[in-house]
């Protein structure tokens, strides 16, 4: 974002199930526990001025699930990005 934005680089910040080393090698299980999804968001001290954007290709990932209901407890806005076409899909998700 910051270069292409222009944007800060202390203003975007990527959080990933499994932390920086699964950018590199699957952690296995990371992903499949939603506290996990909340404890990062509580790490980082996230407030209701912040944005969550959560991705999950299959639109139900726990982690991301976690990660977004912990959001919308303290109110800022939230985003879900998925790859599935479905009117399940549709469904609230949180």
């Amino acid at each position: 974002m910051s270069p292409t934005f222009s944007t800060p680089p202390d203003r975007v910040l990527g959080i990933i199930a499994g932390g920086e080393k699964a950018f590199v090698r699957a952690v296995e299980g990371a992903e499949d526990k939603e506290e996990f999804g909340e404890c990062d968001l509580i790490d980082v001290a996230l407030t209701a001025n912040d944005t969550v954007i959560g991705i999950a290709a299959s639109g139900r990932t726990p982690y991301v699930r976690g990660a977004l209901r912990y959001a919308k407890k303290l109110g800022p806005k939230r985003w879900l990005y998925h790859a599935i076409r479905t009117r399940a899909s549709r469904k609230k998700l949180i």
